[in-house]
């Protein structure tokens, strides 16, 4: 109803009780908050939390996405997805969805570098995903923007 700053103190808190799996719904719930009341500082933190909640699940990438898309530049939202495949290097389907939303994010000012990411998400998705997945048809679709190098 209009009332950020009274929002803000409940939302924190019980983001701060419970900062596991149940708290995706106060960060859904925090982030446009902080987003009425300029704070792009803790926006980002949060987001870091959410995509660290369960990075194999594409939702939280597409939530962080689809929130910082007209908030967040476009380069602090790579950081976020960098430093989580720093953080998870073992881990390679959330490395493959960190390239793979790198990608979506440097489509618009780096072709080279997007294609990159997407060629490695690629790779990676083929070594631990079943053949049909979806996400095959999404880097097809992503890989056809690009000019087709020449051998």
């Amino acid at each position: 109803m209009g009332q950020f700053q009274e929002a803000l103190q409940p939302l924190e808190e019980s983001l701060s009780l419970d900062p596991s799996q149940n708290s995706y719904h106060t960060i859904q719930d925090l982030l446009p908050v902080l987003s009425k009341l300029g704070d792009k500082s803790r926006a980002k933190d949060v987001m870091a939390i959410l995509l660290r909640l369960d990075p194999h699940n594409v939702t939280v990438f597409n939530d962080c996405f689809a929130f910082g898309a007209y908030w967040i530049k476009r380069t602090e939202l790579l950081d976020l997805f960098d430093t989580l495949k720093a953080e998870r290097s073992d881990d390679q389907l959330v490395q493959a969805n960190c390239d793979f939303y790198s990608g979506n994010l440097l489509i618009r000012d780096g072709m080279e570098a997007a294609k990159r990411r997407y060629t490695a998400a690629r790779e990676v998705f083929r070594r631990v995903l079943p053949r049909g997945h979806y996400v095959f048809r999404a880097l097809r679709l992503a890989l056809k923007r690009f000019p087709r190098e020449r051998t």
